[in-house]
C-alpha cells in the first residue's frame, strides 16, 4: 500500500491538543500515524518543530503510542 502524500493540512485535528494539552482524539492519532514518515520534513519549517518538540508535543506522541521522530 503507498503511503499517503505528505499533507500539513491533515494535522490540524491535532493543534488542540498541542496548543492547549488536551487529549487527542482518535482522529487526531489516526492522522499523525498516517503522516509519520512526514514529520522530519515538517520539522524542518520553524512552526511545526516548535509544536512537535514543545512538552505537549512529546505528550501527544506518547498517548498515540507513536515514536517520537529522530531526524
Amino acid at each position: 500500500m503507498a503511503k499517503p502524500r505528505c499533507a500539513e493540512k491533515q494535522l490540524e485535528v491535532c493543534r488542540w491538543f498541542i496548543n492547549e494539552g488536551v487529549p487527542p482524539k482518535f482522529q487526531c492519532c489516526m492522522r499523525l500515524s498516517e503522516q509519520r514518515h512526514c514529520l522530519c520534513g515538517y520539522m524542518t519549517k520553524p512552526v511545526f518543530k516548535s509544536y512537535i518538540s514543545s512538552p505537549n508535543g512529546h505528550k501527544f506522541f506518547d498517548i498515540c503510542r507513536i515514536p517520537f521522530p529522530r531526524c
